[in-house]
């Protein structure tokens, strides 16, 4: 097989699906490494003071004004 033939279509998938999969693979890990780092934040310097923490809705509602405003689009 030469790089420019297309590869073929594992057995049991749907064209465009294994690229799919792939890309579910791939931000499920970025997931997984965030979620380590926090952890070993977390094993390194203790839990955060409840002072240095914000609070669940707070957070929450600053992520979707930051949603609603545009900031962070891409195209």
């Amino acid at each position: 097989m030469t790089a420019q033939s297309p590869q073929p279509v594992p057995e049991g998938l749907h064209q465009g699906q294994p690229e799919a999969l792939l890309a579910s693979a791939a931000a499920e890990r970025e997931q997984a490494e965030a979620l380590a780092g926090v952890l070993e934040d977390i094993a390194a310097h203790g839990v955060p003071a409840l002072e240095d923490c914000v609070p669940a809705a707070e957070a929450h509602d600053a992520m979707w004004a930051r949603v609603t405003s545009g900031a962070g689009r891409v195209a």
